[in-house]
């Protein structure tokens, strides 16, 4: 089963069902229903920008992989290639289904995502900073921008505590598993924000957003009293106890399965809420 796990996370499935399980939490706390095939469009969209950038990853590896999802593009990546293109292919016809909303806030993505690449083609290791921030921008709008663009984005209060919260959430992600990978980034010499920060000023930088976002998602719980503010606590806590445990998770990478994985705990809180 662990092999299973493992081998879907390699893939960034588990990511990719994430980012639905988030927004179909954001669409449950505005009170609208997300059809089926926009779902699957974003989970092919998230599954295909993942596959690409592992691809890359791979291809600018200079050494053997350390780490068992780069060692894992690095000895297939003809296959993956195939696989992005089968991605691609599939999402195709999906287009034809997608409301105009969505196909308009699909565009807009693309020039976050598009900012992003040119960041790793142009500018490298020396942007770094700047990649982190596009990758955490531009996962926050794909979770949030089709439910939001459903109702014409008007936003209250609480809806913004809440973008902001999904926004902590993800750089936690980011910059966690960068944590976790400093010793793999130094091995394989690969541009990471903890090569360019330091790990020791990397820890301390962690240990403040964790709170900062616990903090955050405690007030955004508050004022709304929503299952959103309960799933990204949950989320938040996970982060906070692989942090503080990292060593008893780092071994064999358990820490990204974990991690990962926890973010389908807002989208089954709603899928729970929704069968009672």
């Amino acid at each position: 089963m662990v092999k299973v796990i493992r081998f879907l996370d390699t893939l960034s499935v588990d990511t990719a069902l994430g980012a639905v399980s988030l927004t179909y939490m954001v669409s449950g706390t505005m009170q609208v229903s997300l059809p089926i095939p926009i779902l699957f469009a974003l989970f092919l969209s998230v599954l295909s920008i993942y596959n690409l950038d592992h691809l890359l990853d791979a291809r600018k590896l200079n050494t053997e992989a350390r780490s068992y999802r780069h060692a894992f593009y690095q000895q297939h990546i003809q296959a993956m290639v195939s696989w992005q293109v089968v991605l691609a292919l599939v999402s195709i016809p999906l287009l034809f289904y997608l409301p105009l909303k969505v196909l308009y806030a699909g565009g807009a993505l693309v020039v976050v995502i598009g900012l992003y690449f040119t960041i790793i083609f142009k500018q490298g290791f020396s942007m770094f900073m700047l990649r982190e921030l596009a990758v955490a921008l531009g996962y926050t709008l794909a979770v949030a921008v089709v439910p939001f663009a459903q109702v014409g984005f008007c936003l209250n209060y609480p809806h913004i505590l809440l973008i902001i919260n999904i926004a902590l959430v993800a750089i936690t992600n980011i910059w966690l598993f960068a944590y976790f990978d400093s010793d793999i980034d130094l091995y394989q010499q690969q541009a990471s924000i903890t090569r360019k920060i330091g790990a020791i000023q990397l820890h301390f930088w962690i240990k403040g957003l964790l709170w900062v976002t616990v903090l955050s998602i405690a007030w955004y719980l508050w004022v709304s009293r929503t299952l959103a503010g309960v799933g990204l606590l949950f989320v938040e806590l996970v982060y906070v106890v692989l942090f503080f445990k990292n060593a008893f998770f780092k071994p064999k990478e358990f820490y990204r399965l974990f991690g990962e994985f926890a973010l389908l705990i807002p989208g089954a809180l709603y899928l729970l809420y929704y069968a009672i």
